[in-house]
């Protein structure tokens, strides 16, 4: 992790130039792969919460209007009713 802020942070160093052997090299560019991947999931996840919560919050409205409109359909019903029959 130091690594890879210590090259990015000085413009002179460009990719492999800094490390003497390639394993290191190698290893840098894994690093940085796997930070980039992470990071990738990490934007998903937080997309799909996003869009699982605007989904749970239209179903609930969704819900809400189903019941008020219910409501509404039952007080109608009861309205409409003759005052002898009315519960």
């Amino acid at each position: 992790m130091a690594e890879v802020q210590m090259t990015s942070s000085s413009p002179k160093s460009t990719g492999c130039k800094v490390f003497k052997s390639s394993s290191q090299c190698t290893r840098k560019i894994d690093t940085i792969a796997t930070i980039a991947i992470i990071a990738i999931i990490a934007i998903i996840i937080a997309i799909i919460a996003i869009i699982a919560i605007i989904a749970i919050i239209a179903i609930i409205a969704i819900i809400a209007i189903i019941a008020i409109i219910a409501i509404i359909a039952i007080i109608a019903i009861i309205a409409a009713l003759p005052r002898s029959e009315r519960p």
